[in-house]
């Protein structure tokens, strides 16, 4: 499943682990439980208690389990700044449209 947003909320059970693809510079941040994430190429595992927050650092496989439950933000930074550039030009050609002399 490809999923693309800004920012979303996932509940996650326990064992049942979130798994990201091509996800540099997302934003994970743990909302309630605790996370265990796994990241490719990286030696070390990331526990998140609520109110921490991890950024992925490269495009390799992310794993996003939680400790019996939990729940999770993730923000895609790319995708937010896309959103603002499109609204941005859309105003612009809203204005153009319906300028009045």
């Amino acid at each position: 499943m490809k999923i693309k947003t800004g920012s979303a909320e996932f509940y996650l059970k326990a064992n049942q682990p979130l798994c990201l693809h091509s996800a540099k510079n997302v934003k994970i941040a743990c909302t309630e439980g605790i996370l265990w994430i796994t990241t490719g190429g990286n030696d070390k595992d990331i526990f998140l208690s609520p109110g921490q927050s991890f950024q992925v650092p490269n495009n390799g496989l992310t794993l996003i389990e939680s400790i019996n439950e939990g729940k999770c933000r993730l923000t895609n930074p790319r995708l937010i700044a896309q959103g603002i550039q499109w609204a941005k030009a859309w105003h612009i050609k809203l204005g153009q449209w319906f300028e009045f002399a």
